[in-house]
């Protein structure tokens, strides 16, 4: 997989509809952050984190299905990230 499209397989992944509401909204984060790990040379760091997250999100739907919850706040799904994966996950993901 080439490291773009591995910035938005993560994104993509919701248990409503990720093949089309959600699609436009990831590429454009997918590639934000792909833009960012370039500036910062991590691309291959970052892509491989995202793969493990994407594996994490695979093996546990009901954690993606509280990141995706719009009844979350975004700091309450913030809070979760960082105790659960803060210390694996480089900062920029987290």
């Amino acid at each position: 997989m080439r490291p773009s499209a591995c910035f938005r397989v993560v994104l993509w992944r919701s248990p409503r509809d990720p093949m089309k509401r959600e699609a436009g909204v990831a590429e454009r984060y997918g590639e934000a952050l792909l833009t960012v790990a370039e500036k910062l040379g991590q691309v291959e760091s970052i892509s491989s984190h995202l793969k493990m997250l994407k594996a994490v999100l695979d093996a546990h739907p009901r954690l993606m299905a509280f990141l995706a919850s719009p009844q979350i706040a975004a700091a309450e799904k913030r809070r979760l990230v960082r105790a659960t994966l803060g210390q694996t996950l480089p900062a920029t993901l987290v």
